[in-house]
């Protein structure tokens, strides 16, 4: 989102951009599970129609769902349709770190162009890899990790393909994957490194206007 509003702005103007904190609730998993993961609003913005057409796309993966919305019909559904595909309406956060913490992947598919994606950063809290659409800011949480955690389009093949990836990575490339998304998380999304950033903002600010 940042690369996308500085060259709105006047040249020349001094500009700091400083990621959202996230709580660190989580308890980091090296090895994770055999799930792919969805937490958040079932609404067509969100991409729930895309998580369920990978979960028939890939039945032999597991799909846990988690969160209320417009969609719920279209998610019951699909439950009674597919054995692969789990669901559940409400949890409380600690559950949803747990589940996130046992998953193999996070998808964040958004529609819209957001400005944060906290769910992304909170699976990166419990060391699990999120595969987000890059649009907005979501990109920015990822972005340079490795196995190309974000993905340009809707398309379920490029999902997929990359789900499988992720599935059929070695155990060893698994668990440095996830200790590169817990620092990246501690490094960036931790209430202290944001503190950290917001100093570091106010000092330069400081400093520029004597």
């Amino acid at each position: 989102m940042a690369n996308e509003l500085l060259p709105t702005l006047e040249p020349g103007l001094p500009v700091w951009v400083k990621p959202n904190a996230v709580d660190d609730n989580g308890h980091p998993s090296l090895e994770g599970g055999d799930a792919v993961a969805y937490v958040g609003r079932l609404d067509a913005y969100k991409g729930i129609d895309l998580v369920l057409g990978l979960a028939r796309r890939l039945p032999n993966r597991q799909f846990l769902i988690v969160g209320r919305g417009d969609r719920e019909e279209a998610v019951r559904a699909a439950t009674q349709q597919a054995a692969n595909i789990e669901w559940t309406p409400r949890m409380n956060p600690d559950e949803v770190l747990a589940l996130m913490a046992r998953a193999r992947v996070l998808l964040v598919p958004s529609m819209w162009d957001e400005p944060f994606g906290r769910v992304a950063a909170e699976a990166l809290s419990v060391g699990t890899p999120a595969l987000v659409m890059d649009r907005g800011g979501l990109g920015e949480i990822v972005r340079g990790l490795p196995h190309e955690l974000t993905v340009e389009s809707s398309a379920e093949q490029l999902w997929s393909d990359k789900i499988e990836r992720l599935f059929n990575i070695s155990r060893e490339e698994t668990a440095l994957l996830r200790q590169q998304c817990r620092a990246r998380y501690e490094g960036a999304y931790t209430p202290s490194a944001n503190a950290e950033a917001l100093i570091s903002i106010y000092r330069d600010a400081l400093q520029r206007v004597g």
